[in-house]
């Protein structure tokens, strides 16, 4: 199969080439030609084709908490101590929070996600919810289980939590004395593990100097990173942490985003960047739309637009796949067919197709191809089964770190 389009953005470096056709045989990219005198396929206008997309945080059990705590500050709603979230996931049923977490699967994949990255609350039952939800929905759930709030600060929970299961979950690097964080340290590099939690999100934390207690336990990721600086930010990349920022959650809860310049700076130094939807209680798990936002709220202070743009869009697909440890180098020749083809009027008459795109992805159509498959993501249900991408689902499965 020869699919035809307008642009694309080939490899890992994202590069932008026109006038693209991309061959597929047996759900994989054969070939990548520029436009030939034999015609293709499947021609689709004013497009472009660019990785499919994941995301790296979520809280998917939220789900079941819609708009929960709007009148209430932030802690008073998500802390392990303080706040009302475990109590109410903890009165709801099982089969509930499992609907709820299928339902926001479901949207994810429609929204042209793969692979979620979520923390799994009150440990087990959180594991067991996402594998539950996940069964019959054609995205990876990648579950980083957190402990229950009574265990929040036993450091014998996080170990044995990663001794079974090789991930956790952490709510903030203050849970624990910096003691246990090195003993914490010390197992997750034997054990190869990955270990993800918030960092920096908000002002309170940024001022208790949590980043610091990073450089000591090295996690895989420091999610949002809300106020972090250029050398703060950097520190932490450079001895192996991903930056995750969540841009929709952090203007929601705290008024703000990371800098995009310092984002940038990440991006350029060590690529270790991705991006997450966070709460589930509030947020849709679009990653496409994270970077509108992200671009959107930011566009006046960043200052190269067009590396800003390179950035939120591999932190989006590239970045996000190679921090949960998965091998896949986008749209490359022999690499699994998993793309998006994003359709914008506009496109055919840009001056900067870039920016016209990030622009306008929340309104964009959007195809995905999953091996010789053309899936346009609009009509997708639960109930729909899509050929061609459990085949690309096993191939990630199986190179996740």
């Amino acid at each position: 199969m020869r699919i035809c389009v307008d642009y694309a953005l080939i490899g890992t470096n994202l590069d932008l080439e026109r006038n693209i056709c991309i061959s597929i045989e047996n759900n994989r990219i054969s070939q990548i030609t520029g436009y030939t005198s034999t015609s293709p396929d499947i021609y689709i206008p004013s497009s472009i084709a660019i990785p499919i997309t994941a995301n790296c945080h979520a809280h998917c059990l939220d789900a079941a908490l819609p708009s929960i705590g709007e009148d209430l500050e932030l802690e008073l709603v998500v802390s392990p101590r303080r706040g009302i979230k475990y109590a109410e996931i903890s009165r709801c049923s099982i089969d509930k929070l499992t609907e709820c977490a299928k339902l926001y699967l479901a949207h994810a994949f429609r929204q042209g996600v793969i692979v979620v990255a979520s923390y799994a609350e009150l440990e087990s039952l959180g594991v067991e919810v996402l594998a539950r939800a996940s069964s019959s929905i054609p995205v990876i759930v990648v579950p980083f289980p957190q402990p229950c709030p009574s265990d929040i600060s036993s450091v014998e929970k996080y170990l044995a939590i990663l001794k079974t299961m090789r991930r956790l979950g952490m709510n903030t690097l203050l849970d624990l004395e910096f003691e246990d964080l090195k003993e914490l340290a010390k197992a997750a590099q034997h054990l190869s593990a990955h270990i993800h939690v918030h960092v920096s999100e908000t002002e309170r934390l940024y001022r208790a100097k949590d980043f610091e207690r990073a450089l000591e336990l090295k996690p895989r990721a420091a999610i949002h990173c809300t106020y972090l600086g250029k050398e703060e930010a950097l520190e932490l990349s450079r001895v192996g942490i991903w930056i995750v920022p969540c841009p929709r959650s952090n203007t929601f809860l705290v008024g703000r985003v990371m800098d995009p310049n310092v984002f940038v700076e990440v991006f350029l130094e060590t690529k270790r960047i991705a991006l997450g939807t966070d709460n589930a209680a509030w947020f849709t798990p679009s990653v496409l739309r994270e970077i509108e936002h992200y671009y959107m709220v930011s566009r006046v202070i960043a200052r190269d637009r067009m590396l800003f743009v390179k950035a939120l869009l591999y932190a989006a697909t590239i970045g996000c796949f190679r921090c949960l440890g998965i091998e896949y180098r986008g749209i490359y020749e022999n690499e699994n067919a998993a793309m998006l083809i994003v359709q914008v009027p506009e496109l055919r008459y840009s001056y900067s197709p870039l920016h016209t795109l990030v622009e306008r992805l929340s309104s964009s159509r959007v195809i995905a191809v999953f091996g010789e498959n053309i899936v346009p993501l609009e009509t997708v249900s639960m109930h729909t089964p899509i050929k061609g991408v459990e085949k690309i689902r096993r191939s990630f499965e199986q190179s996740l770190q």
